[in-house]
């Protein structure tokens, strides 16, 4: 199995629910193989409904279906919710959106709901490294970020680090 983004069980954490994130340029998204078992997130539709899941014991990847907005970067403060999907993580060349076959340079804006149990421990986000930037909100607050993700390749500064970080 593959992991991408998790969700992970930390000691320092607050109660968070909704995380759209910004990358651009992903020309390289680096996935690890998993090194012990994982609850499996099934994301559809850009909701990852971890409600009946048990976080107390492993990392939950939260792959599948996140909302992807091509050529834009949408704000939380714009309070749009994305109806096109695509998988995540995976690299976004050669997908096709409005007829566009899309190559590995551009921006977007991936967006996805975590919708969490109400007996959960402390948690934290454990994002890969990946050769790219972004902005990631949680709760219309910037929680993260990664290099100068901007519309133009002048003013846009990949970054390659991986954090995890307590929500």
């Amino acid at each position: 199995m593959k992991t991408g983004f998790g969700l992970l069980y930390s000691q320092n954490a607050m109660f968070k629910y909704f995380v759209p994130l910004l990358l651009i340029a992903m020309s390289g998204l680096h996935c690890k193989k998993a090194a012990r078992s994982y609850n499996t997130a099934i994301v559809k539709n850009s909701i990852a409904d971890l409600q009946n899941k048990n976080l107390f014991e492993t990392p939950v990847p939260l792959n599948g279906e996140w909302g992807f907005a091509w050529k834009k970067l949408i704000y939380p403060a714009d309070a749009i919710t994305i109806k096109n999907y695509t998988e995540f993580p995976k690299l976004w060349n050669g997908n096709v959106v409005n007829g566009q076959r899309l190559s590995s340079q551009g921006y977007a804006t991936y967006q996805l709901t975590i919708l969490l149990p109400k007996n959960k421990p402390k948690l934290a986000l454990n994002i890969p490294d990946f050769y790219s930037s972004y902005r990631m909100y949680v709760n219309g607050v910037l929680f993260a970020n990664n290099g100068a993700p901007d519309t133009t390749v002048k003013n846009y500064s990949p970054h390659w680090i991986s954090k995890t970080l307590a929500l």
